[in-house]
């Protein structure tokens, strides 16, 4: 197997084990329509969406810096 693989699957395997700590709260019971529309402002949605939003833009930076060292 190559390096590159072996990396690949290390990967897969350490995102698939962080999915359980990757939970904002344990659940959801019976709650009123101002509770629903406001869920969505809490302090870990807002920690989530900039970590996705962080996440985009080291992709998007890795993919330009590959695509310039390839066309060298």
């Amino acid at each position: 197997m190559q390096s590159k693989h072996i990396r690949r699957a290390t990967a897969a395997v350490l995102l698939t084990a962080l999915t359980g700590a990757a939970q904002a709260h344990g659940g959801h019971g019976p709650h009123e329509l101002w509770d629903m529309l406001t869920h969505a402002f809490g302090v870990e949605q807002l920690l989530a969406l900039c970590g996705v939003g962080l996440g985009v833009v080291v992709v998007r930076a890795w993919r330009a810096r590959r695509a310039q060292s390839k066309s060298m």
